[in-house]
């Protein structure tokens, strides 16, 4: 993963040296959106073991670089954030065992937008693929038996939103979706769960051009 993180750093720097393009460096938060289904885990016999809800997806943040090449009134703008996030999860235990307990998982991801937009004086209107490359997770399902976690090295999703440029400082805000399930690395008692939603999200950044 590192090495994926630096490569995709030097190309954003080659870029920018070669090209009559703007350089920045942004910073931001962002809001989970997802309503899904519980989801009822059964072990190896095929009997009822843990209820597994949702408790609260919480705010991410996250800050990197963003490059801007224009072409007359249209540009490119390939970014590049870490971003870490973290969401909450109810667990009861049907057995009786822990009870019922909020458990939480924080991840890390190499978020890789690839924006092409539309400029309206100082608006812009904005859209475009987005790569998620995994970068890490710690978690505190890990202390129920038989919970493993299997996350995929990259998964793509899409931006679409706004921008508006001021001086050398620009801010824009994008509703994101993606096209993988939430919860899709939840693996327990070697069976593979998901929940019955996609997460969407509301990404808000503000940065400089230098």
């Amino acid at each position: 993963m590192f090495r994926t993180t630096l490569l995709s750093l030097l190309l954003l720097l080659s870029i920018s040296l070669t090209a009559q393009v703007k350089l920045g460096i942004g910073l931001g938060m962002s809001t989970t959106e997802v309503d899904p289904s519980d989801l009822l885990i059964t072990d190896n016999t095929g009997a009822q073991n843990l209820l597994m809800k949702l408790e609260s997806a919480n705010y991410g943040i996250h800050a990197g670089l963003a490059l801007r090449i224009p072409i007359k009134k249209f540009f490119l703008q390939p970014e590049l954030y870490i971003n870490s996030s973290s969401v909450d999860f109810r667990v009861q235990d049907l057995n009786g065992g822990f009870g019922e307990k909020v458990f939480r998982e924080k991840y890390q991801h190499l978020d890789i937008p690839f924006l092409i937009g539309y400029k309206l004086g100082p608006l812009r209107l904005q859209a475009g693929p987005t790569g998620h490359v995994f970068l890490g997770c710690q978690s505190q399902l890990d202390e129920i038996e038989g919970y493993e976690k299997v996350f995929e090295d990259l998964s793509f999703g899409w931006q679409g939103g706004l921008g508006l440029d001021i001086w050398k400082l620009w801010l824009e805000l994008n509703y994101e979706g993606n096209f993988s399930r939430f919860g899709d690395h939840i693996k327990l008692f070697g069976k593979d769960f998901a929940f019955d939603e996609s997460p969407t999200r509301f990404v808000a950044t503000l940065g400089y051009f230098f």
